[in-house]
């Protein structure tokens, strides 16, 4: 049970009756590790496993049905289910939907051509027609902010 604990990063241990001061400086802890974690990483919850992923490392997102498929610098693929529309709110203007179906990391993208996003892992990417105008624009302005 105590080996459990380091698995799940656990923070603390609340025995009942709960102390109000302990658990509020435990959800000061819990909270501001969440923040630093989150301001350059994604918490991915899958079942009862919670795994912390740098933005940076990831290339692109696509959704098949209700699961998105992370494809990651290294070639690894995390699943997990949740929403595209959330999983954009947690993403940062490195990020673009180009396409309803995938959000790409613009530090991962390569070229442009025929309406297809190159990404550097050799990947290529639809950009729908309807954003593909939006979408050059979005990439000057991304290379501009480097």
């Amino acid at each position: 049970m105590v080996f459990h604990s380091f698995e799940v990063q656990a923070y603390d241990y609340l025995v009942k009756p709960v102390d109000k001061k302990q658990f509020e400086k435990t959800m000061e802890r819990f909270y501001a590790s969440m923040q630093n974690a989150s301001e350059d990483s994604l918490l991915v919850q899958k079942g009862y496993e919670g795994r912390i992923i740098p933005k940076d490392e990831i290339v692109f997102c696509e959704i098949i049905d209700r699961k998105i498929y992370l494809n990651l610098a290294s070639g690894e693929v995390v699943d997990y289910y949740e929403r595209i529309e959330n999983l954009e709110t947690k993403l940062d203007n490195r990020f673009y939907r180009c396409h309803r179906s995938y959000l790409i990391n613009l530090k991962h993208l390569k070229g442009y051509k025929n309406g297809t996003a190159c990404m550097d892992n050799g990947k290529e990417i639809p950009v729908s027609r309807l954003r593909s105008k939006e979408f050059s624009g979005v990439v000057l302005q991304y290379m501009k902010n480097i």
